[in-house]
């Protein structure tokens, strides 16, 4: 969708697991102590990838130039 040229990409990788494959689709709750993060990454990026399995979840992010 953005070759990355046009793009600022950045990856982010470590050994958590997110089951829930729409993460940070949907805000959160007034005053929930947690959930923010992956909310805010959706709000801010143009296109978010999640790939989350046995050996850990990886998270790339776009931001059309």
């Amino acid at each position: 969708m953005f070759p990355e040229s046009n793009a600022v990409v950045c990856d982010v990788r470590d050994e958590g697991r997110i089951p829930d494959p729409l993460v940070g689709r949907i805000a959160p709750l007034p005053g929930a102590t947690d959930g923010r993060g992956m909310w805010l990454v959706n709000q801010l990026c143009d296109l978010v990838q999640i790939r989350s399995g046995a050996d850990g979840t990886a998270v790339r992010m776009f931001v059309a130039r």
